[in-house]
């Protein structure tokens, strides 16, 4: 069920915001909107670097103390384990965090500050994979998700975050606290780690640039793999208007719009003079990993009037030119 108030106008009274996962490309992001629209903002990273407060998921102690001290209105949790490939690796660690601590900032957040706006950062891995093709659509289209279909993970990332889920709707069906389930979709941003695609691709190819190369091979498991990319800056404005509008519910934040691998590479390699090919490596694929992944923003829109204003070209320039400049530093 949907609840919101988006035939009111936001209400972008300062409010008191704790980011987890502050630290992430993701959260940063989400930080910087929030501050930038008046808003106070506190942080976490398990290890408390810089400014940021330490919380570990795995110790309910500080989740209790950040909360106490913070008191906030509104929790953007973003932290845990986010890589689909290292859950698999430690399905039993992706759970004490994605589901485990979830439960426990959820329990503590009920007992200690129960009006606060409890957003909970999931993931598209909870609807596993991929629908059928709709009948009539050109070229076998899939059908985008929509936040009725049902949940069906088929990685242990995307089940300890659709156990999340169960937990944090539990409460608001039990309590008053207002909880909204963000079903985040590939995510895109200048700061994002090399560890991923697409940053992967550019770290390669400011490398080769530093390098003094002109020719440089991408090794890629499936280029036709599809996935529906969102700038962390349209993710971050999404999430600040869920907030100030008090949308509860099940959302869906993607764009919309579906692009390949290989139309990412080709993008990247159209900003540079390295002539990139790519080479198919199967066994790099994650097993887990599902060919298309597509999605409705239409809820969201609806409910806040969002929409995303980043394009995928956007996002890859300014990606590949973070990505020279720390091969400039290395």
């Amino acid at each position: 069920m949907l609840s919101t108030e988006s035939g009111k106008p936001a209400n972008s009274r300062p409010k008191r915001v704790l980011v987890t996962g502050a630290s992430g490309f993701v959260g940063r992001s989400v930080s910087i909107e929030f501050e930038s629209h008046g808003h106070l903002v506190t942080g976490t990273s398990t290890s408390g670097e810089g400014d940021l407060h330490a919380l570990d998921l795995e110790r309910p102690d500080q989740i209790t103390r950040v909360l106490e001290e913070i008191r906030p209105e509104v929790i953007i949790h973003l932290a845990g384990i986010q890589s689909a490939r290292v859950a698999s690796q430690d399905p039993d660690r992706a759970f004490r965090i994605n589901t485990g601590g979830t439960a426990s900032m959820l329990r503590e957040a009920e007992r200690l500050v129960p009006g606060a706006h409890f957003l909970l950062g999931s993931t598209a891995a909870v609807y596993g994979g991929v629908r059928s093709p709709a009948a009539g659509l050109p070229g076998g289209d899939q059908v985008p998700f929509r936040e009725s279909d049902p949940v069906r993970p088929e990685s242990p990332y995307g089940a300890s975050k659709a156990a999340a889920e169960v937990l944090a709707l539990e409460v608001t069906a039990r309590t008053e606290m207002p909880v909204t389930v963000v079903r985040l979709f590939n995510q895109i941003g200048a700061t994002q780690p090399s560890s991923q695609v697409p940053a992967g691709f550019a770290a390669a190819i400011a490398l080769a640039e530093a390098s003094g190369e002109d020719r440089l091979t991408l090794d890629v498991g499936d280029p036709d793999r599809v996935r529906d990319f969102t700038d962390t800056r349209d993710t971050a404005s999404a999430l600040r208007l869920i907030s100030e509008r008090r949308v509860t519910g099940r959302l869906n934040l993607c764009r919309g719009e579906t692009h390949s691998l290989a139309r990412v590479i080709e993008v990247l390699s159209g900003l540079t003079e390295v002539e990139v090919k790519v080479r198919r490596m199967p066994e790099k694929t994650n097993p887990n990993d599902v060919p298309t992944i597509s999605g409705s923003p239409a809820r969201l829109e609806r409910a806040t009037g969002w929409s995303s204003e980043v394009s995928l070209e956007e996002s890859l320039s300014g990606l590949l030119e973070i990505q020279r400049e720390a091969a400039r530093r290395a």
